[in-house]
């Protein structure tokens, strides 16, 4: 009867071999699986995604380094804003101090949660607390460097109008860093669950990179930081921002890229990813992410 069971439209009727699967339980608690056919065939392995325990982990990873880095970049802001204020003349310390615990607690919760939801440690997408927190921090003090170069004490002034250029500049890199680091994590989450299909791969995490290239938030983001330093820097820009971007014909997409490069930088710590930073930057191999 056609479209009867045995019927496949114009295929052969033969019947497909049969297959089953035995278990058997040894004394010392080990279960033995074994794949029984009538016919001489192979099976293939389908690939599997992470669990959503997995899933947990690796998102939640993510999440716990960004808020290590905006701790961070909370605490930058707050000591510049003390040399305005005449409350202090030592930034570079006051930066790395972290007299309230305010970083060190959002590491503790890293360090945490990989111990509540990273054990065992998922099959990709993430490494060690450590590695995170270490991550996460160095690029918030990164763009201290990118911004102001290495001696703080020299760069920041306390002038009204220097101040509020140095202050708009700072706000709005550590703006577009967390739009990136939250942009990447938000389609991480996604493609885990399988939006549009689940990825199986520690490698196919890279496309929520290329995503970010022509993401309109971020390119919005990037456009009101080249307005604010605009608005607020003037024809000083050099002077008050003498880190990587100061000189640059494009101060703003020059912090742009070191944005990236410092997105990248977490991420690949993250998750050991391994993206080429100094391509994703700024599309070039020029070493401009070292």
């Amino acid at each position: 009867m056609a479209g009867g069971p045995n019927s496949m439209g114009n295929r052969s009727s033969a019947a497909a071999p049969a297959r089953s699967v035995a278990m058997a339980a040894s004394g010392d608690g080990d279960v033995t699986i074994t794949g029984l056919t009538s016919h001489a065939s192979s099976w293939t392995a389908v690939a599997q995604g992470l669990f959503k325990d997995e899933q947990k982990c690796v998102n939640g990873a993510g999440k716990a380094g960004l808020s290590v880095a905006k701790a961070q970049a909370k605490l930058n802001a707050s000591c510049i804003k003390q040399v305005v204020n005449g409350e202090s003349s030592d930034p570079q310390a006051c930066v790395l101090t972290d007299s309230a615990g305010k970083v060190a607690g959002k590491k503790r919760k890293t360090i945490d949660l990989a111990a509540e939801r990273c054990v065992p440690a998922p099959a990709f997408g993430f490494t060690t607390a450590t590695a995170i927190n270490t991550a996460a921090q160095d690029a918030a003090l990164g763009l201290l460097t990118d911004l102001f170069g290495s001696n703080l004490n020299s760069a920041i002034v306390s002038n009204e109008v220097g101040a509020k250029c140095q202050s708009a500049a700072l706000k709005a890199t550590q703006k577009l860093f967390a739009l990136n680091d939250s942009l990447f994590l938000s389609c991480q989450k996604a493609i885990l669950a399988g939006d549009p299909t689940p990825i199986v791969s520690l490698p196919e995490l890279g496309a929520c990179f290329d995503s970010l290239a022509i993401n309109a938030k971020r390119l919005k983001t990037t456009s009101k930081l080249g307005k604010a330093i605009a608005d607020k820097c003037g024809a000083s820009v050099a002077t008050l921002l003498p880190g990587n971007c100061g000189a640059a014909i494009n101060p703003a997409y020059c912090l742009a890229t070191r944005v990236g490069c410092r997105t990248c930088q977490v991420v690949n710590a993250t998750t050991d990813l391994g993206r080429d930073c100094d391509l994703f930057d700024d599309f070039i191999a020029n070493g401009s992410c070292n």
